[in-house]
């Protein structure tokens, strides 16, 4: 069986077939017991965002501003982590590599890196909004709060 992560939202749309949940990313500070003494924590409340959400399906019992629960699957979780974060780093050491073997010089080199982190990150974009369907990342509707 897959495991599950379950986190809170609310709903801010619902549409045909679709259910717009916003999610708040929350850190692991507000459990910590140094987080008084710790830069992580004021790095982590000054990143506090909020995420719109598109869930594939609807339910009767959900109206539009309700608290809710929601499931992503943490192994879909984990392909999209590394998708976002290795197909850039790997695009852009190819690219710098590539480009320093057929022109040697620390400045192509450096061109070449940055030529290839920004085509790594469109090539996550163009894998996860552009398609058809996105990213498949499993979101289920849970319940009320």
């Amino acid at each position: 069986m897959l495991s599950e992560i379950q986190e809170q939202g609310r709903i801010v749309r619902i549409e045909a077939g679709k259910t717009w949940v916003e999610s708040i990313n929350r850190s692991a500070c507000a459990q910590c017991s140094a987080k008084a003494v710790c830069g992580q924590s004021a790095m982590a409340k000054w990143a506090e965002t909020a995420n719109l959400l598109a869930i594939d399906e609807t339910d009767p019992i959900f109206k539009v501003g309700d608290q809710i629960t929601f499931t992503v699957q943490a192994d879909a979780l984990a392909r999209a982590a590394l998708l976002v974060y290795l197909l850039p780093l790997v695009t852009m050491i190819a690219m710098a590599a590539g480009f320093y073997r057929f022109l040697s010089h620390d400045l192509v080199a450096l061109a070449g890196a940055a030529l290839g982190l920004w085509l790594g990150m469109k090539l996550v974009r163009a894998c996860t909004v552009k398609a058809p369907k996105g990213m498949h990342m499993g979101l289920k509707l849970g319940h009320k709060l």
